[in-house]
């Protein structure tokens, strides 16, 4: 997870500074942390870790270095199970997902009105289609967590081709 960690850095600080320079964040009232998409329980005991989860909290050291305070919290949940989506186009994984992640716990909710606004950086290591970053960031935006962004370590052709653009 290291070498990509470092490859994924540059996604972030650029999802980062896009979202300042959209939403004119000149007074650093913003705080940022990295959400990782959630994996099924039975695939991290397959594995034997959570691949993105460690991904992420790679990520977060590598800020660290660079006196830059991003924390991984793990805030997603897998909230039912959904059908395989090997094989599926992306309306039918839209559909597959709905309702899929749900919020377990997010640092905004702890912290004073006058506090700043802590916002998710969704990271993912593959993106498809983007079905599953839109639902997780449906999921967060409806428990009222603002999501600035998301990057993944590698998209498939066919998503590169028709997206270019970050993932709101």
């Amino acid at each position: 997870a290291g070498p990509l960690a470092a490859r994924l850095w540059p996604a972030v600080v650029q999802a980062v500074l896009s979202r300042e320079a959209d939403e004119g964040d000149r007074d650093g009232d913003r705080s940022y942390v990295l959400v990782p998409m959630p994996s099924r329980p039975g695939a991290v005991r397959e594995r034997g870790r959570d691949t993105t989860a460690l991904l992420a909290r790679r990520v977060s050291r590598i800020a660290a270095r660079h006196d830059w305070s991003l924390p991984t919290v793990p805030a997603l949940r897998v909230a039912r199970r959904v059908q395989d989506s090997a094989g599926l186009g992306a309306a039918a994984r839209r559909v597959n997902l709905q309702g899929a992640f749900a919020v377990r716990w997010w640092p905004g909710r702890r912290l004073r009105s006058e506090a700043p606004t802590v916002e998710a950086v969704l990271c993912d290591d593959l993106v498809t289609t983007g079905a599953s970053l839109t639902e997780a960031a449906r999921a967060l935006r409806a428990a009222g967590v603002p999501v600035a962004g998301a990057v993944a370590v590698v998209a498939t052709r066919r998503h590169r081709q028709r997206s270019g653009h970050r993932q709101r």
